[in-house]
This record gives structure tokens, C-alpha cells and sequence, in this order.
């Protein structure tokens, strides 16, 4: 790992935690709490019991997860040590300062689910495939992985790719698909929902004006030609499921 990575990851908190929207715990939590029940709970089978998230941040979507009352083992993965601190004060779960490279050989068919949202971008290619393998042999036989990366479709994918000095490769829906395909005995990759109605105000803008606007979006890139238009473009991130079969 060169020496930005690493001082990066070291204080991952910090850095990132500028450009986002960390104070207002509330409306982190109603927002996390709305990416779980449409974007996760979909993939969720009844005898799943244990999950794993891989980059957890802060926590937030494990604190969501532990609302639901569905898994009696849930656990955290960070590596960045101050992120992980928050984590543990955020959920009282166990949350493991390491590297998934060095983490899951350990854990070979442990969980029934792991998930992993926006990691991937943050390996280099060549070791990408070796991760998703480490998480296929880390679940359990029927067990799903659910990771979730930025769509590079998304017409501001420019900002998105390179927002993070980290950010190493950028995925499509195609590209998403070919890697998940490569690993995991049967997958489904789409957009993932990230945009969500609080109040009035969201309302007319998701109802409202976002159809307006991408129509008009949507009719210039379609006279623009040359494939210019992708169904994709107004989705920022896009989530994949991977199923480990019963038998092999």
C-alpha cells in the first residue's frame, strides 16, 4: 500500500468526514435505516443469522441493522482506526481494525451475509477478484454477498471516480457484472436506491421536478447519439447481490 493510502486510511474519518454530512446523527440514521430496508432487506433470507459488513464506517448501516432485530451475530470491519472507534461507540457491536486481505482467510464459511458498500472502488484491479473471492469462501453454503460501488454511468461520475485520492477503479452495470459473474455461483446486479422522501420538500423534488428534469436530460443525450444516453445515468451507485450455492 503506497504511503498516501496509508496515511489516508489512517485518518479516513477526518478526511472524508469534511466533505460529508456527519453531525446530524438523526437524519444519518433515518437515511442508513431507509438504504437497509430497500436496498438490503430484499436479499435477506429468514435462516440468515450472522453478517459481516466489510468497511463500516462509522457504523451506520450496522446500527440499522441491529434495529431489525434479525441477526443474533452482527460485525464490523474498518480499517481505519478512527472510524472503527466511532463505530464501537455507535453500535456496542464488534467491530475488527484490519485488513479484509489478512481478515478473511480467517473466516472461512462464517457468515450468511456480507455486506460491502463502496470498498471495491478502493482496489487496485488486480487484487479485486482476490477479495470477492476471500468474501465467497468467508460465507456460509446459501449464504449472499451484497456489495455496492459508484456507478460510473452517472452523469457526475467524473467527481465521484475522483473525489478520493483512494478510488482506484471505477465500475458499470457491464463491468459490475462481469467481475461479480466471475466469483460468485449466481448474482444480480441494478441500481441501488439512495435518494429517499422525508417531507414536502423531497417530495416535489423527487415526484415533481427530477421526472422533468431527466426527461429534458434524457432528450439530449438521446439527439447527442453514439450511445451517449445509459438508463444508468441518474442512478449514483449500483448494488450487487452474489450467492454462494448449498452444494457444490
Amino acid at each position: 500500500m503506497s504511503d498516501i493510502r496509508n496515511k489516508i486510511f489512517d485518518k479516513y474519518y477526518e478526511y472524508r468526514s469534511v466533505s460529508a454530512d456527519m453531525n446530524d446523527k438523526s437524519k444519518l440514521k433515518r437515511h442508513y435505516d431507509r438504504v437497509v430496508k430497500y436496498n438490503y432487506i430484499p436479499f435477506f433470507r429468514r435462516e440468515y443469522k450472522s453478517l459481516l459488513e466489510i468497511g463500516c464506517y462509522t457504523g451506520y448501516t450496522l446500527q440499522s441493522l441491529t434495529d431489525l432485530k434479525t441477526f443474533s451475530v452482527l460485525e464490523g470491519l474498518e480499517i481505519s482506526p478512527s472510524a472503527a472507534k466511532i463505530a464501537r461507540e455507535n453500535t456496542g457491536l464488534t467491530i475488527y481494525t484490519e485488513d479484509a486481505f489478512k481478515f478473511l482467510p480467517n473466516k472461512k464459511a462464517t457468515y450468511d451475509v456480507i455486506i460491502m458498500k463502496a470498498v471495491l472502488e478502493h482496489i487496485i484491479k488486480e487484487k479485486s477478484g482476490m477479495l470477492l473471492n476471500l468474501i465467497y469462501q468467508s460465507l456460509k453454503p446459501g449464504g449472499v454477498a451484497i456489495l455496492s460501488v459508484p456507478n460510473m454511468d452517472w452523469i457526475s461520475a467524473t467527481h465521484e471516480r475522483y473525489m478520493d485520492l483512494t478510488h482506484e477503479t471505477g465500475y458499470t452495470i457491464e463491468s459490475f457484472n462481469d467481475i461479480m459473474n466471475m466469483y460468485f455461483d449466481k448474482t444480480q446486479v441494478r441500481t441501488m436506491k439512495y435518494d429517499f422522501i422525508y417531507g414536502i420538500g423531497s417530495f416535489v423534488r423527487i415526484v415533481i421536478l427530477q421526472p422533468l428534469v431527466k426527461l429534458f436530460i434524457k432528450s439530449i443525450y438521446k439527439i447527442l447519439g453514439q450511445g451517449a444516453y445509459r438508463r444508468s445515468m441518474f442512478d449514483r451507485s449500483l448494488i450487487a447481490a452474489g450467492w454462494k450455492n448449498k452444494t457444490l
